[in-house]
């Protein structure tokens, strides 16, 4: 049976980390300082020592400025297209701290793993350990209104500037909320890849084209991630056919295909946008499939 927490019990449970994203409040805006305890809670979960309980003993502001700064380098390797990477790996005073190795080169490797993973920590975890925090930084007299009874908020929630995030979605307050309201299953923790089962399809499938001139099959498909990466496809989607030059030859020049996990995504794009493949002679390219957004 999922073991409960009401809000205080919650709050108190993660005091440590209540206490660390206040001190990053002081020197950075709200969606920084969310996106940044989002990261340092999901490397906790993948099994690095907790970062957070060693930043809730310094003492010294600047440290904790710096161990911020990596964890921003973190996220705009997330974000970016080509990322660079220093020599040096990019995060050496967070890899002292957790006395374990991370680089930046790393994160890259496991982009889409690292983006699943903070962006369901941001939403199952950050929203209710960190929701009246955040809404007393950003409406204090709203919130004391609240609290007496009267609604001040015409909006319905709270929204937090610089969300809904390009890659990371959204983290919206709920109108009203009280401590006593909310509840937080922990059992949200048991599973070592975090909220995992709030992944969409979109979230595991993968847009490969095809070269005109050179039609690929779907069995050429399926032999050739079949032979790399093993049993991985869950759904294989075949584009139509389409005419391809002036003499009425058709073929399929894409395919969609849904993979068993984000970490098999990461092994076929090893930290590329666009990963290329040869299967008898001819050229596949994958990406990450994007769906398009309405005008």
């Amino acid at each position: 049976m999922a073991a409960i927490l009401g809000d205080e019990e919650l709050h108190l449970f993660h005091m440590r980390d209540r206490e660390v994203i206040r001190r990053l409040l002081v020197s950075r805006s709200p969606a920084e300082a969310l996106l940044i305890m989002a990261l340092w809670l999901w490397f906790e979960n993948i099994g690095y020592p907790s970062v957070i309980a060693s930043m809730a003993t310094l003492a010294n502001p600047q440290l904790i400025n710096v161990m911020a700064r990596e964890a921003m380098s973190c996220l705009r390797v997330l974000e970016a297209e080509n990322p660079i990477i220093p020599p040096n790996g990019g995060l050496p005073i967070t890899s002292t701290l957790m006395q374990r190795e991370i680089s930046l080169q790393l994160l890259n490797l496991t982009r889409f793993t690292a983006v699943s993973g903070v962006k369901s920590v941001l939403e199952k975890v950050c929203v209710p350990i960190f929701s009246d925090i955040i809404e007393n930084y950003l409406y204090p007299r709203n919130r004391l209104s609240l609290a007496a009874g009267t609604d001040t908020n015409p909006f319905g929630r709270f929204v937090v500037p610089g969300f809904p995030h390009p890659l990371f979605d959204n983290f919206t307050i709920p109108a009203n909320y009280l401590p006593s309201i909310d509840l937080f299953d922990v059992n949200v923790w048991n599973d070592q890849r975090p909220c995992s089962n709030y992944l969409t399809k979109d979230d595991k499938t993968m847009f490969l084209t095809f070269s005109r001139g050179f039609p690929v099959s779907e069995q050429e498909v399926r032999m050739l991630f079949q032979s790399c990466f093993g049993d991985i496809i869950v759904e294989l989607t075949m584009g139509n056919h389409v005419n391809v030059n002036d003499k009425g030859y058709e073929q399929i020049l894409f395919a969609t295909m849904v993979v068993n996990s984000i970490r098999s995504m990461d092994k076929i794009l090893k930290g590329k946008r666009i990963a290329k493949f040869r299967v008898n002679g001819k050229h596949i390219w994958a990406r990450k499939y994007a769906r398009r957004l309405p005008n």
